[in-house]
C-alpha cells in the first residue's frame, strides 16, 4: 500500500476546486420598500397622462383629415353631376308610372333604404350609383355602421338610416333652387346628431355637434365646393345646419342645451339661403 503525503497546499488546492464546482445563484436580493413601489406607479400615471392625450389628439386629427378628404372628392363629384344635368343637385330619379304611385303620399326624408321616392339619402346615393364617385368616398371613419361597398349592383339608396355617415342637404323639388354652384349655400355636412335623436323620437340639443368627430365638429360643404371645418352647427345670422328656419326661431342661441319637440322627417328649407341638411 502506497501513502501519498498530502501537504496543506494541496488540501487548499482540493477545497478550491470543490467550490468552483458547486452550482452558484445569481439571484439577487431585492428589497422594496412602500414609497419604491408608490413611485413607480406615480411615474407610469404620469406617463399616461401625458401619451394618452397625445394618441387621442393624433386619432382625432387623423379622422379629421380622413373626412376633408373625403368632403374634397365630394365635391369633384356634385361639380361633375351639376355639368352633365343644368347646373341641378343629384336627385333620385324614379319612372313615371312609380311616381304616379306616390302622388300625394307623406313624404318622410330620413326613410332610408325604405322608399328612395322619398329618401333624401337616396339623392345622395345618386353620386354614387351613376358613377360620380364611391361608396367609400361617402363612408366616414367616424361612423361604425358606415359602408364601403354596395348591397347590390341595383342599389339605389343606404340599407339603413345608421349607415349614412353624411347629411345632405334636404331638397325643396324646385328646379330653381336645388342648384350646386350657389355661394354660401351649404350642400353636404357631417351627420346630424339632431336627426339621429329624432329618429328616435328623442328631444333634440341645437348646440351639438356630428358624433362623426367625437362631438368636437363637422365639416360643411358649399355650393361654391370650399370646406369649412366648424366648431359650432350655428352659421352667422343664427342659422342652424341641422334645423330648418322655423324651428330655428324657437331657439335661443344664447341658452345652451335648449330641448326640443323632435323633428317628423317630413320638413323642408323655408329657401335656398336656409342651410338644413339631413339625414
Amino acid at each position: 500500500m502506497v501513502v501519498i503525503p498530502c501537504t496543506m497546499g494541496t488540501l487548499g488546492r482540493i477545497a478550491e476546486y470543490e467550490a468552483l464546482a458547486e452550482p452558484r445563484s445569481f439571484a439577487f436580493p431585492i428589497k422594496l420598500r412602500l414609497t419604491d413601489i408608490v413611485s413607480v406607479a406615480a411615474v407610469l400615471l404620469i406617463g399616461l397622462s401625458v401619451t394618452l392625450p397625445v394618441i387621442s389628439t393624433f386619432r382625432f386629427e387623423s379622422m379629421r383629415k380622413l373626412n376633408e378628404s373625403n368632403f374634397a372628392v365630394a365635391s369633384v363629384a356634385f361639380g361633375s353631376y351639376a355639368t352633365d344635368n343644368e347646373g341641378r343637385l343629384p336627385v333620385y330619379t324614379p319612372s313615371s308610372e312609380i311616381l304616379n304611385q306616390s302622388a300625394g303620399a307623406l313624404r318622410r326624408w330620413w326613410l332610408v333604404g325604405l322608399d328612395p321616392l322619398q329618401s333624401n339619402s337616396a339623392n345622395l346615393y345618386t353620386l354614387t350609383r351613376e358613377g360620380y364617385t364611391s361608396l367609400e368616398s361617402l363612408a366616414s371613419p367616424g361612423n361604425e355602421n358606415a359602408v364601403e361597398e354596395p348591397a347590390s349592383d341595383d342599389a339605389v339608396d343606404w340599407g339603413e338610416f345608421n349607415e349614412v355617415s353624411y347629411s345632405f342637404r334636404i331638397l325643396q323639388g324646385s328646379p330653381s333652387d336645388d342648384r350646386w354652384a350657389r355661394r354660401g349655400h351649404v350642400i353636404l355636412t357631417d351627420r346630424s346628431p339632431v336627426i339621429l335623436k329624432a329618429y328616435q323620437g328623442l328631444p333634440i340639443d341645437p348646440f351639438e355637434n356630428s358624433p362623426n368627430h367625437e362631438g368636437r365638429g363637422q365639416h360643411v360643404l358649399n355650393g361654391d365646393g370650399s370646406v369649412d371645418w366648424l366648431t359650432s352647427p350655428w352659421l352667422p345670422h343664427n342659422d342652424q345646419i341641422y334645423l330648418p328656419r322655423f324651428l330655428e326661431k324657437l331657439v335661443n342661441p344664447g341658452v345652451r342645451r335648449t330641448g326640443m319637440v323632435p323633428l317628423q322627417g317630413i320638413e323642408r328649407p323655408s329657401s335656398y339661403t336656409d342651410a338644413f341638411v339631413g339625414p
